[in-house]
């Protein structure tokens, strides 16, 4: 497994070998670019920072855990065979910086341009892709940015078609590719610091740093197969994903599961993009 090394590599030899957290601003870049390794680059706007993607090639993965699965709690049960189709999903989670283009603010408790934005409900991601799903580049390249859906981010935090069966997203060695209560000393971190989920698929911090709203409600899961699935009925109950730098062992898991009400924020919660190919 390979580590975040350099803000440069992304732009070598034509292809996207890892995630720049450098963010820069692009008068000549083009709208949209894609890199031999499935790397989407976007850039809606002069004046907001570029946004790296990872193309998630359509297929079936077995989502959830077994009844046996040591911590495994009872939200996670049963395990049931989802079918996806093609989508991408931003490398990193949505930085400050992209957060403050945006929406001019930032309600981030923990500040810093490269951090994770932070203290931001479902409703408040909503707008910011209405927002940025308004910019011009946007609308010209008929773009669709979302959260994405819970199935689609637990198969990517599973490697995407190269499917992996670790505990956390990319290791089994949490310390590898998170930051957790046990390594955060109770803060925030830049993003794209730690390693990435595997090789090709370089896509960072799905365990730990912040936990991540999805687009789902949080309903119980069914066991026959589904595909594309995404729970719009209920309460209006969001679920968010991925563990963050406050959580034990046990919620970082790929597998586990929390949710809040639509307007809840908090210091450990942000989010990370996806978008309709």
């Amino acid at each position: 497994m390979k580590t975040f090394l350099s803000p440069i590599m992304p732009l070598l030899l034509g292809s996207v070998l890892a995630f720049s957290a450098l963010s820069f601003h692009h008068g000549d870049s083009a709208p949209v670019s894609h890199f031999n390794d499935g790397t989407i680059l976007i850039a809606a706007s002069k004046d907001v920072p570029l946004i790296y993607l990872k193309k998630v090639e359509a297929g079936s993965f077995n989502m959830g855990a077994a009844e046996n699965t040591p911590d495994a709690y009872g939200n996670e049960f049963p395990v049931h065979r989802v079918t996806l189709k093609k989508y991408a999903i931003a490398k990193t989670e949505v930085t400050q910086e992209l957060w403050e283009a945006v929406m001019g603010n930032n309600p981030s408790f923990i500040k810093g341009e490269q951090y994770p934005v932070t203290n931001v409900s479902w409703n408040d991601c909503q707008e910011f892709l209405r927002r940025y799903n308004a910019l011009p580049t946007t609308r010209e390249q008929g773009l669709t940015f979302r959260l994405p859906t819970e199935a689609e981010w637990e198969y990517a935090a599973r490697g995407g078609s190269s499917w992996n069966n670790f505990i956390y997203a990319g290791s089994n060695d949490a310390a590898a590719v998170a930051w957790y209560g046990a390594n955060s000393t109770g803060s925030v971190h830049e993003v794209g610091k730690k390693a990435y989920i595997s090789e090709p698929f370089d896509v960072y911090d799905m365990s730990g740093n912040v936990s991540e709203w999805v687009q789902d409600k949080n309903t119980e899961y069914l066991s026959l197969p589904q595909e594309n699935p995404c729970m719009t009925e209920g309460n209006a109950v969001y679920v968010h994903r991925g563990g963050n730098y406050r959580s034990a062992l046990r919620d970082i898991r790929i597998t586990a599961r929390r949710a809040d009400t639509a307007t809840y924020r908090a210091s450990d919660l942000g989010f990370r993009l996806a978008v309709d190919l």
